[in-house]
C-alpha cells in the first residue's frame, strides 16, 4: 500500500504528511474491506461537492484508487474514492502554494531602527503570503525593480507598480490595508495566469459545433480521433480515457463532462471542446458540453491553476447557459477570458 501512496505523490507531485496519509488510507482500505460483510449500503453523501470543489484532489484520488486496485485486488466505488479524496486534503497542502505569494519593495526612510521595525512587523504579519525583496528609500528606486506591489511609508507613491501608503507604526489600520493590498494584488496574479492558460491550452482546431454524439463512448472516440489526428495525443491516450470514466463518470452537474486520461500521456496540453446539437447521454445525465483534457505532465503546475476556476465557472448555472450559445471559438475564448478572470 506505501508503494501505491508513495506513486501517487510523486506522480503529482503532491506535499503531504506522509505518515498520517499512510495510516488514514491503510485504516481506510482495511474497512473497505469490511463493508461487503458489514455496511449493506454506503453513501458519501459530500461526493458532488468534493467533484465540484476539488476536481484535481478528486482526479489524484481515482488515480490512488486504481493503483490500490491493481495491487490488492478489490474494488473502489465513487463513494470510496469520495473518501481517499477527504485523506488526501486533510494531510496534504495545496499544489505550488507559492504561486500566490505577493512579491514587494518597501520604501521607508534610512532609519535603521525604523526600518528593523516594519520589516519584523510585516514578515510577522504576512510572513508566508508577502515576499519583501528589498527595502529602499526612494520611489525611483521601487520603480526600478520587478514586483507585484509596493508598500510606501512615505508620500512617494510607485507608478510603475501598483502601490499601498501606510504608516511605518504599522497600525491596525496599516495591516488591514496591507492584507486588502496582498488580496487584490493575490487576485491580479491569478487572473494573468489564468488568461495566459486559456490562451495557451485552446486551439481553434480543437473547438467543434454542430455534431451530436449519441452516447459518451461515441464523444469519447469523436475527440480521442480529433486528438491523435493532430499528434497531440498517442494511440493508447484513449484506453485511458475510458478506464478513467470506469472509475468515476467525468459528467458533472449533469450538464456537462470533462473527460481525460488516467495518466499525463499527451505530448502536449490541449483542451478539444465539444458543443453538441443535441445533448449527449452520459451515464444517465444529458451533457450539453464536453471538454476533453489532454495533460502534458510538464504543464501539470500550469493545468491545474487553469482546472478548477474552469469547473467553477461551469457549475454557475447562468454562466453555464451562456456558454451553451457559442457557436465559434472566438466567442468561446472571449467568454472564458472574461468569465474566468472573475472566478478567483
Amino acid at each position: 500500500m506505501r508503494i501505491c501512496l508513495d506513486e501517487t505523490i510523486d506522480h503529482f507531485n503532491l506535499k503531504v504528511s506522509r505518515e498520517k496519509l499512510y495510516e488514514n488510507v491503510s485504516e481506510h482500505v482495511e474497512r473497505l474491506s469490511l463493508h461487503a460483510r458489514e455496511l449493506p449500503y454506503f453513501r458519501n453523501t459530500l461526493q458532488e461537492s468534493l467533484r465540484s470543489r476539488s476536481p484535481f484532489l478528486y482526479d489524484v484520488a481515482v488515480y490512488l484508487a486504481d493503483r490500490l486496485a491493481r495491487m490488492l485486488g478489490t474494488t473502489f466505488a465513487n463513494d470510496e474514492i469520495g473518501l481517499l479524496a477527504i485523506y488526501l486534503g486533510l494531510y496534504s497542502r495545496p499544489v505550488a502554494a507559492d504561486d500566490h505569494t505577493i512579491s514587494g519593495i518597501v520604501i521607508c526612510p534610512r532609519y535603521q531602527t525604523l526600518r528593523d521595525w516594519l520589516l519584523a512587523g510585516l514578515v510577522e504579519r504576512f510572513g508566508e503570503r508577502l515576499q519583501i525583496l528589498d527595502i529602499v528609500s526612494t520611489k525611483e528606486e521601487a520603480d526600478a525593480q520587478d514586483c507585484d506591489l509596493v508598500i510606501s511609508t512615505t508620500d512617494e507613491s510607485s507608478r510603475a507598480h501598483p502601490c499601498i501608503q501606510i504608516s511605518a507604526l504599522l497600525s491596525e489600520l496599516d495591516l488591514s490595508a496591507v492584507d486588502a493590498a496582498l488580496l487584490h494584488a493575490a487576485k491580479q496574479k491569478s487572473r494573468s495566469r489564468i488568461a495566459e492558460s486559456v490562451r495557451r491550452f485552446l486551439d481553434p482546431d480543437l473547438f467543434f459545433t454542430g455534431v451530436s454524439p449519441k452516447t459518451s463512448e461515441e464523444t469519447i472516440d469523436f475527440l480521442c480521433d480529433a486528438l491523435e489526428e493532430r499528434g497531440i495525443v498517442p494511440a493508447e491516450f484513449r484506453d485511458s480515457v475510458l478506464l478513467r470514466e470506469t472509475y468515476s463518470p467525468t459528467a458533472f452537474a449533469r450538464r456537462f463532462a470533462v473527460p481525460h486520461a488516467m495518466d499525463f500521456l499527451a505530448h502536449q496540453t490541449k483542451v478539444a471542446v465539444l458543443i453538441p446539437s443535441a445533448p449527449i447521454d452520459w451515464e444517465s445525465a444529458d451533457i450539453s458540453l464536453v471538454l476533453m483534457l489532454a495533460i502534458n505532465g510538464d504543464d501539470y503546475d500550469d493545468f491545474i491553476h487553469f482546472y478548477q476556476p474552469l469547473i467553477s465557472l461551469l457549475y454557475d448555472q447562468n454562466l453555464y447557459s451562456e456558454i451553451r450559445k457559442v457557436r465559434s471559438y472566438e466567442e468561446f475564448m472571449n467568454f472564458l477570458d472574461n468569465e474566468l478572470s472573475e472566478t478567483e
